[in-house]
Formats: C-alpha cells, sequence, structure tokens
C-alpha cells in the first residue's frame, strides 16, 4: 500500500493497531474505549444525529457519578448534576 505523505501512514497505521486485538495496560485500554466513544460522538454530530449519542451519554455520565439533562438548555448543551448518594 502506498502513502501519500508520512502522516497519512501514521495514521493508517495508528488505526490498524486500535482495531488489532492486543494485549495493554488497562489505563491504555480505556483510552482507546474512549477514544471510539468520542469518534463516534463526533462523527454522529457531523451528520446532524446528535440525538443517537444522547443513551451513551446518559450512561457514561451515571458511570462517573452524575447525571445529565437537556431540558431548559439550548440546543447542542446539556446541564451536568451530581447525582445523590444513597
Amino acid at each position: 500500500m502506498e502513502y501519500k505523505t508520512l502522516e497519512s501512514k501514521i495514521i493508517e497505521t495508528s488505526k490498524a493497531i486500535d482495531e488489532a486485538p492486543l494485549v495493554m495496560n488497562d489505563m491504555d485500554m480505556i483510552d482507546t474505549f474512549f477514544s471510539k466513544i468520542k469518534d463516534d460522538v463526533l462523527k454522529a454530530k457531523r451528520k446532524n444525529q446528535h440525538e443517537r449519542n444522547w443513551p451513551v451519554l446518559q450512561q457514561l455520565a451515571k458511570m462517573a457519578g452524575y447525571g445529565v439533562t437537556k431540558k431548559g438548555q439550548n440546543k447542542d448543551k446539556s446541564f451536568r448534576y451530581d447525582l445523590k448518594k444513597k
């Protein structure tokens, strides 16, 4: 495969690494998960499919101990609040 620039080769190589099964540090694995989630969210945003990501954002917020809502907010804005501990 020929590459036009060194940058395109690096990008293609890094994509191949992210998609391959591999063993890595737990924190590095978390980084790859969040990188994929962020890419998916940005792709949907560019296609004006904002609401498609809403369940993912709610799950991530809940895992981090937060709640999110769009009630009373401007377009493309969300309100984050702390969840009360039981």
